[in-house]
């Protein structure tokens, strides 16, 4: 009818993707002697369905009383991914990955307006995740025949690598919005999120093996049979004031609280994986880390926006205090056995900034500067994680 809007979808989505990949080692002493080229192939499992499914239903209820609103939604989304990683190498090297995600996402809000100059919405936000991957690749890539594994001849004839993850986020929020005069308004809100996040991991990869002038057994062996749990409850306050000074120019000033999480997308939970997924090159290695811990910041921000013939412009101050900061690690405590690079938290930074975007004549136009620093208490002498950079767009 006029004020109630019922919508609903349901998607499939039938993928055979496959890619070939070549790469030049060249020797830096000899630009021109090129020391042998590598070939992979990424290709999809024919014998799987590699199917997703999405299924989206959307509620909006409108009122006759301006700025009144009720909006309910919930997408549920399950997919199957199952892939072979082809290295051309003489012979051919597999390794075969099958990840099956799940995820819901559900949206509910109430806007309502206490005055002709004042508003209020409440509403509630729900991010599930569940996810699986599992990584399998043959033992001789990493094992000798004649390797003994505690007493006994290894005799499987396929390593098998199961990751487990599961995130679930519950958000409730309220925000206030007032219009104090013709030139002022603030909007505070407040956000609760419970959040919990489990990531474990599975092998038959041999307990006990020791494999010289290589780091994977020590990888493997300590990401076995582990369970890594975060549980959290947590407050995020945010306050917005605007001073019009006249129409079309204004002023803006905000500071609040934000939060950065790992594996924040349905597909995004590489970042906390504990083992690696490529098991033939020593050299350059990626390891997630299940340890991270969600990053929070401290935001002040101010902007000032005007229109400008033939267009709009503004200008961004910006200052984050920040705990915790994920940044990329080159961990070297393996020494010249191969080189792991993977994630870390950094206990405090910050972060200054200005920006600048203009718009003419329906062309874009904008740069920004950025200056970090950052700080680890419990690793001072680590420059990877004390250092501070500076960013230009």
């Amino acid at each position: 009818n006029d004020f109630l809007t019922i919508s609903s979808k349901l998607k499939a989505d039938h993928h055979n993707d496959q890619s070939t990949t070549n790469q030049y080692f060249i020797n830096p002493e000899d630009l021109n002697d090129t020391l042998f080229t590598e070939t992979s192939i990424e290709q999809d499992n024919q014998d799987s369905p590699n199917l997703d499914l999405e299924y989206l239903f959307i509620i909006d209820r409108e009122y006759k009383q301006p700025d009144k609103a009720l909006s309910f939604s919930i997408n549920i989304h399950k997919g199957d991914d199952a892939e072979d990683a082809i290295l051309e190498d003489g012979e051919d090297k597999i390794t075969s990955f099958d990840a099956k995600h799940s995820a819901i996402d559900m949206d509910f809000f109430y806007k309502y307006p206490l005055s002709e100059t004042s508003k209020i919405e409440v509403g509630y936000d729900g991010r599930i995740i569940d996810n699986s991957n599992m990584m399998t690749f043959l033992e001789n890539v990493l094992f000798d025949e004649d390797i003994i594994s505690e007493g006994e001849t290894i005799t499987n004839d396929y390593i098998n690598n199961e990751f487990l993850f599961k995130r679930n986020l519950h958000g409730l929020f309220i925000e206030y919005e007032n219009q104090l005069n013709d030139n002022f308004s603030i909007k505070p809100s407040l956000r609760i999120e419970k959040f919990y996040r489990n990531v474990m991991f599975n092998t038959n990869f041999p307990d006990g093996t020791n494999l010289e002038d290589s780091i994977f057994d020590d990888l493997f062996n300590q990401a076995a049979g582990q369970s890594y749990d975060l549980d959290t409850l947590e407050v995020y306050p945010y306050l917005n004031m605007t001073y019009n000074i006249n129409k079309n120019e204004n002023i803006q000033f905000g500071f609040g609280r934000r939060v950065e999480r790992p594996g924040g997308s349905a597909h995004g939970s590489w970042q906390v994986m504990p083992f690696p997924t490529n098991v033939y090159n020593e050299q350059f290695i990626f390891v997630g880390n299940p340890y991270l811990e969600p990053e929070y910041s401290n935001q002040y921000d101010l902007n000032y926006s005007r229109p400008i013939p033939m267009g709009f412009a503004s200008l961004s101050l910006f200052y984050h205090d920040i705990e915790n900061k994920i940044e990329w690690y080159d961990d070297d405590s393996y020494g010249d056995i191969g080189d792991v690079l993977t994630f870390r938290n950094v206990d405090e930074a910050q972060s200054t900034g200005v920006s600048f975007f203009g718009m003419i004549m329906g062309q874009s136009l904008g740069g920004s500067y950025t200056h970090t620093t950052q700080n680890d208490n419990d690793s001072p002498n680590d420059y990877e994680l004390n250092e501070s950079s500076e960013m230009f767009n």
